[in-house]
C-alpha cells in the first residue's frame, strides 16, 4: 500500500502562501548587523511600495543563523525577489 500524496493535501500546517523567508547574501567583509538589518527592510520596500510597509510587514530576521528576514507579501511579491531584481 504506497502512500500518496494528494495534490490538494496541505503539507505544512499553517503554510498560507503569506508568510515567506527571503534569504541574501552580502560579499565579504560582510557589513554590520545594522547595514544588514537596513539593506533588508530597503529590498522589501522596494516590493511592497514603500519603507514604512516594509517595517510593518517584516516580523523576523537573522544575520547569524540565517541572512535574511521574514515578511508577509503575497505569493506575486515573493516572486519578485527571484533572480536578479535588485
Amino acid at each position: 500500500d504506497d502512500a500518496k500524496i494528494d495534490p490538494d493535501e496541505i503539507l505544512f500546517e499553517g503554510c498560507d502562501y503569506n508568510h515567506w523567508l527571503i534569504t541574501m547574501e552580502f560579499p565579504d567583509p560582510k557589513p554590520s548587523r545594522e547595514e544588514m538589518i537596513e539593506t533588508y527592510l530597503q529590498t522589501l520596500a522596494k516590493v511592497v511600495g514603500s519603507y514604512e510597509e516594509a517595517k510593518k510587514r517584516m516580523y523576523a530576521l537573522s544575520t547569524t543563523t540565517y541572512v535574511g528576514f521574514q515578511a508577509v507579501m503575497t505569493e506575486e511579491m515573493s516572486e519578485k525577489f527571484r533572480g536578479e531584481m535588485m
